[in-house]
């Protein structure tokens, strides 16, 4: 095991950017890196699942991916090492860069054929680079379960992992939507439809009352999977099984929400809450209360959330 929490990005041919559409400003679409994380509990010798983190807008995965402070520095933060770090699960992460620093989440060459799969090929050779004297490891990557977690403005990306033409579908066991299913919720419902019993989707959803909103489009899943608006939970959330689809209504503001949530460090709190996604057995470990929590945002409004 590392005796630390490795973070290391590598630029990949797959990585979602660029995808030779351009855009505007150009510079958002052209960073290629993705975010590695290992946390240190991390045994390369056993069974692991891989977490695949979609960010919302106005992010630099490279400068945002750990807790900051945000009375000193306006952004939104994540919490990935220390969150990775804090749920014990055996899991590595990885974090595409998506458009940089703008208001898009547009999903580049995530959205292709086959897209999804590329991306994950090219990330086990970097990993079994990583862990070349470990045997077995490659094969392990290469079947290992992927949980899907996305912010905000990241849900077209992390639906294109969940579609047929992804190359991944069975690959994926669950999903983590951060008030971020703004839309494409007919992919999830479908993907769900397809595994019965094999998936675990869960939506932190915030009612704004405004136009657009992440509960309705995380209640249409329910509905199509035969639910009702009645089935919404309130925080905190219960224990997870294999085969649960839950949406819950928080009282989070949404800039606050990857690291405070409620649940707070909801991405700790979901690794942990999670069956073994081999098994189904229950993963029942400590989770120590997240400290140094940033204030929530007061400006950049538009920060990871559809207008």
């Amino acid at each position: 095991m590392p005796a630390r929490t490795r973070v290391f990005r590598r630029p990949l041919t797959s990585a979602p950017f660029p995808d030779g559409q351009g855009g505007d400003p150009p510079e958002a679409y052209t960073d290629p890196s993705v975010l590695f994380i290992v946390p240190r509990q991390f045994d390369p010798t056993q069974p692991f699942d891989l977490v695949v983190y979609l960010h919302g807008f106005y992010t630099d995965i490279w400068r945002q991916y750990r807790t900051g402070d945000a009375r000193v520095d306006d952004k939104i933060w994540y919490g990935l090492d220390d969150q990775l770090e804090r749920s014990g699960r055996n899991a590595l992460l990885i974090a595409p860069q998506l458009p940089k620093d703008t208001n898009n989440g547009r999903p580049g060459k995530l959205a292709r054929a086959d897209g999804a799969a590329s991306l994950l090929a090219e990330v086990g050779a970097v990993l079994a680079a990583e862990f070349s004297s470990v045997a077995g490891f490659a094969e392990r990557c290469a079947s290992a379960p992927l949980i899907v977690t996305s912010y905000s403005g990241g849900y077209r990306a992390a639906a294109c992992f969940v579609r047929p033409t992804s190359g991944v579908p069975d690959r994926v066991k669950a999903a983590l939507m951060i008030d971020s299913l703004y839309g494409e919720h007919d992919a999830f419902a479908d993907w769900i439809r397809s595994r019965p019993g094999r998936t675990v989707f869960v939506s932190l959803a915030i009612d704004s009352g405004a136009r657009q909103n992440t509960l309705d489009p995380s209640v249409a899943v329910l509905a199509a999977l035969g639910g009702a608006r009645d089935q919404v939970r309130d925080l905190p959330p219960a224990p997870i099984r294999l085969g649960d689809t839950l949406v819950y209504r928080s009282p989070a503001g949404h800039f606050a929400m990857p690291v405070k949530g409620p649940p707070s460090a909801p991405l700790a709190w979901f690794l942990k809450a999670l069956p073994d996604l081999a098994t189904g057995a229950p993963v029942v470990l400590p989770l120590p209360p997240l400290q140094g929590l940033p204030t929530r945002p007061g400006r950049r409004q538009a920060n990871g959330r559809q207008s």
